[in-house]
């Protein structure tokens, strides 16, 4: 008792419309958190100001060592590429975009699908 193929429809449309949510929704996200100055994409290459980190050694291993453990030849030397505020902002659009992603997906697209009159019939009422 309804159109043919409202299943493939529903799909359809919701999935345009998440998509489109997805799409528009990130960007703006990213130019709020980019006028505050927070980048919003982790860096793999090191800026001018990026910062090394030495880490200092406990002891010298002595000659009770396990046989199993191997004496470290070179210092490990971490760089920091991003701070963690450009962190927090790249958290903070995933978690907004994913959540705005969730209530579209569980309440705005049936709604949607109510309103053109394609619902499953478990939503009608």
């Amino acid at each position: 008792a309804g159109l043919p193929f409202t299943g493939v429809i529903r799909t359809v449309i919701g999935y345009a419309l998440v998509l489109l949510v997805k799409v528009g929704l990130k960007p703006i996200l990213v130019a709020i958190f980019s006028a505050f100055g927070l980048k919003t994409k982790l860096q793999t290459k090191p800026d001018k100001d990026a910062v090394q980190v030495k880490p200092t050694r406990k002891s010298k291993a002595t000659k009770a060592t396990k046989a199993g453990e191997r004496k470290r030849k070179k210092s490990v030397v971490f760089k920091l590429f991003t701070r963690d505020v450009d962190i927090l902002a790249v958290a903070l659009v995933k978690c907004l975009v994913y959540g705005t992603l969730a209530f579209f997906i569980t309440f705005v697209v049936p709604m949607l699908h109510l309103h053109l009159g394609i619902a499953a019939e478990h939503y009608k009422a």
